[in-house]
């Protein structure tokens, strides 16, 4: 700025350096972070919201993945919530003997004897697998909390999924239906993004032909309830949502002709299964004892396979699958909005234009910690003196940010700033900013 240039006295210092992008901006910030696992062995997903820089074509076709797998994700909570009466599973280490996936095999097993439910001492009958061949990774073992057998010398093609808590005992079953079709595309998609790979599959290009959710099953499950029956679906698929990427594509890279053949193929594979989601779609069932137990299956995966992401998402039927877009290189909250509908999000920063190059996409914290219902952000200056070694002064007290309006996660209030952003230049135009607010406790909030 012209204060830096121009009105430093001789004994002012200032860290203001040039071409400091990779820590001064929010997209720079994103790129940092992600690579911190080759030098600090930290993944970013632990520590932050995940991200996504929308200028590159590869993290932009990630978000949309993850924002459809997510919508996925927030269906399935609700109705497990409906089911049960209880919110995500509780995520804990399990017993000895776990149960096991429910379409593998040893889901058909249970040991002869009913266990003791813990609870109340009654007998419960919980589904137990038969004991591991052999020992678990000592590695894997103390790192994760649902730990998974492995077998270093099983020639077995079947992929080796996590051990999941059991269901509570005593849960009884309401009368649901759900659309049959919407239903089996919604786990689909979970169980695909759950599933572990080998080594030898992701090293093979050739192999990369099933899509983490196909057309079909994003139609299906965001324009189409799970507790009610369509009347078949329109003849015409709609646009493809990443439509503007895969026309980029084509122009950038002319198609071999086996990748032609496979396109033909893949073309015809998603007609069929069209024309059986357009019968399915139809259908209506009751949900089964096995239906939870899939359920459960998968959300506690979920938990394993992203521990600390999970969460995010809400819980139950508060979980709305909530996003936060920001310019690249703003600051003071400019351009900040919220968005559950992936559609306006991406006219919002112009995607198919291809004008969203200065646009990041963060996954919203929809269950944030709160005082006097208000968000609220914890500032701490530092002075970096050093870059190699790193070098940081903390100063010894930091200073708390409040929202001006209560927190809120209805449709209506996307748009309202002074609930989900905390920017003085924000909420001083609020009518209620300078208005005195107490917490929980009995303390002003000043």
């Amino acid at each position: 700025s012209n204060d830096i240039q121009e009105a430093l006295q001789p004994w002012q210092l200032t860290n203001h350096y040039l071409k400091n992008v990779a820590i001064t901006t929010k997209a720079g910030l994103i790129k940092s972070l992600s690579q911190l696992v080759w030098t600090a062995d930290v993944e970013a997903n632990d520590i932050i919201p995940r991200g996504y820089d929308l200028s590159n074509n590869l993290e932009m076709q990630a978000f949309l993945d993850d924002f459809r797998t997510q919508k996925a994700e927030s269906i399935l909570k609700a109705l497990y919530l409906q089911l049960t009466g209880l919110d995500l599973p509780a995520m804990r280490a399990p017993p000895p003997l776990a149960s096991p996936r429910p379409d593998s095999p040893d889901s058909e097993k249970s040991d002869p004897s009913a266990t003791k439910d813990p609870a109340d001492g009654s007998e419960a009958d919980t589904p137990l697998s038969p004991k591991p061949k052999q020992k678990l990774s000592e590695k894997v073992a103390k790192t994760t909390a649902l730990t998974e057998s492995i077998d270093a010398t099983d020639d077995s093609d079947e992929p080796n999924f996590p051990s999941v808590p059991p269901l509570a005992a005593g849960i009884v079953l309401e009368n649901i239906t759900v659309n049959v079709a919407v239903f089996e595309a919604i786990l689909s998609v979970l169980e695909k993004q759950i599933k572990p790979y080998e080594d030898t599959y992701i090293d093979d290009r050739e192999a990369h032909t099933e899509k983490l959710i196909s057309d079909l099953e994003w139609e299906l499950i965001s324009r189409y309830s799970i507790h009610q029956s369509v009347n078949g679906l329109p003849n015409d698929a709609p646009e493809p949502v990443d439509a503007f990427l895969r026309e980029k594509e084509d122009m950038d890279v002319k198609p071999t002709p086996h990748q032609q053949r496979e396109k033909r193929r893949l073309q015809k594979q998603e007609d069929e299964a069209r024309e059986e989601a357009a019968v399915q779609c139809k259908k209506m069932r009751a949900l089964t004892m096995q239906d939870l137990e899939r359920i459960h299956y998968t959300l506690c995966s979920l938990m394993h396979h992203d521990k600390y992401q999970t969460g995010l998402n809400g819980k139950g039927d508060k979980s709305f699958n909530m996003w936060i877009v920001k310019p690249a290189a703003k600051s003071r909250g400019r351009g900040i909005a919220t968005f559950m509908d992936l559609n306006k999000l991406l006219k919002y920063v112009d995607a198919g234009t291809g004008r969203y190059t200065q646009w990041i996409v963060q996954k919203y914290m929809e269950n944030p910690l709160i005082v006097a219902q208000r968000k609220f952000d914890l500032r701490q200056w530092v002075v970096v003196t050093n870059w190699n070694p790193v070098t940081i002064y903390f100063y010894d007290e930091c200073y708390a940010r409040f929202s001006v309006e209560q927190y809120s996660t209805d449709v209506n209030d996307l748009s309202n700033s002074y609930i989900h952003l905390v920017n003085n230049s924000i909420g001083k135009n609020s009518e209620n900013f300078n208005k005195l607010i107490v917490a929980e406790n009995g303390v002003p909030v000043e």
